[in-house]
C-alpha cells in the first residue's frame, strides 16, 4: 500500500482533480502505464464486460468470414453476374 501512495504521489503530485491536459502529460511524460492499468481493471471488473468482448470477438470473427466470402465469390465469377441480360438461355 506504501509503494502504491508513493506512485500516486509522483503520477499526481496531491492534485484532487485533474483536467485533460494534465492527464495528457500525466501519461506521456510520467506513466504511460495509467491508463493501461485503468483499462484492464474496466475489462476484468465491470458486470457486463465478459459478454461485451465475448460478443465482439464472435462480431469481428463473423466479419471477417463475410469479408472472405464475399472476396472469394467476387473472384470466382469474375465480377460478373452469368446470368444472360437479354432473355436468351446461355447454351444458345
Amino acid at each position: 500500500m506504501e509503494e502504491m501512495n508513493r506512485v500516486l504521489e509522483i503520477c499526481f503530485g496531491g492534485l484532487h482533480h485533474i483536467d485533460q491536459n494534465q492527464f495528457k502529460k500525466i501519461n506521456e511524460d510520467i506513466s504511460s502505464d495509467t491508463v493501461l492499468a485503468v483499462l484492464g481493471l474496466f475489462r476484468e471488473r465491470l458486470p457486463c464486460s465478459e459478454n461485451f468482448w465475448r460478443y465482439k470477438r464472435n462480431y469481428d470473427l463473423h466479419m471477417k468470414s463475410m469479408n472472405a466470402n464475399n472476396a472469394g465469390a467476387s473472384e470466382g465469377s469474375g465480377g460478373q453476374d452469368s446470368k444472360p441480360t437479354d432473355g436468351t438461355s446461355q447454351g444458345n
